[in-house]
Order: C-alpha cells, then structure tokens, then sequence
C-alpha cells in the first residue's frame, strides 16, 4: 500500500502547480454550490454519484458532503488501474475538495427560492454550475 500512495503523491507533487490547484478548487466550489442550491432544493437529481449523493440525502439524510466522499473514493478504487495514477490523484483532490466545499454551504438556505419553485429553470441553471464545476475540474486533469 505504501508505494501506491508515495506513486500518487509523486505523481500528484510533480505536475500539480498552484493554478491547477486553484482552478480545481474553483471547479469544486462551483459545483457543490450548484448541487446545495439548485438541485437539492429543487428535488432535480443528476446521474452517476451526484444523484446517488441527492437520493441518499433525500432517504437516509445523510449529507452529500459525506456520501460524496465515500462513493467517490469507492469508483476511484474500481478505476484506478484503468484510469492511472495522475487521474486518480487529481480525481480525489477534486472529490475532497467538493466535500468540503459541500459541507461549508449546507448551514445556509438556498440562495434563489424563486428559481426552485420551477423544475425546468432549476435544471437548466444547476446544469450550468454542473457542467462549468465539473469542466474546470476535467480541465485540469
């Protein structure tokens, strides 16, 4: 286990500059801040782990700060031989990063009630804070 995790940190420490860093960290935000106020308040749900972190908050209530963190690393441990070491580690700095992010926007009401009280316009908009959080972060890596 240990020269798989000094792998990932090498290959982490090695291409990783202070702008990467912050563009994922941008594209986290982003995308938590779709997810918590749009389509969470709206019960518009998305596909793959983002949905599934929505309907375990909706049935368990269980944060999607936490389930996030878990079905995340669950997939990369599925992926990593296929997708390597340098998507894995960029992967689960996006994905802890996301978490936090969550967990920072979950004490506050939703920023646009008027904007949830229409499913269409909610998933259009939360769509846009998908798909921009979610590019910046591939983007990177």
């Amino acid at each position: 286990m240990k020269p798989f995790i000094s792998g990932l940190l090498k290959k982490l420490t090695k291409d990783l500059t202070v702008k990467k860093l912050l563009l994922i960290a941008l594209g986290a935000m982003i995308c938590s801040f779709g997810i918590h106020n749009i389509h969470q308040r709206a019960d518009v749900t998305e596909g793959g782990v983002l949905g599934a972190t929505l309907l375990i908050d909706h049935w368990l209530h269980i944060s999607p700060a936490a389930s996030a963190f878990v079905l995340n690393a669950l997939c990369y441990l599925i992926g990593w031989r296929t997708l390597g070491k340098g998507f894995l580690a960029y992967s689960a700095l996006c994905g802890a990063a996301y978490s936090v992010f969550y967990a920072l926007l979950e004490p506050f009401a939703p920023l646009w009630p008027g904007l949830i009280a229409s499913p269409l316009w909610s998933a259009v908009a939360g769509a846009a804070f998908i798909g921009v959080g979610a590019g910046l972060c591939v983007r990177m890596g």
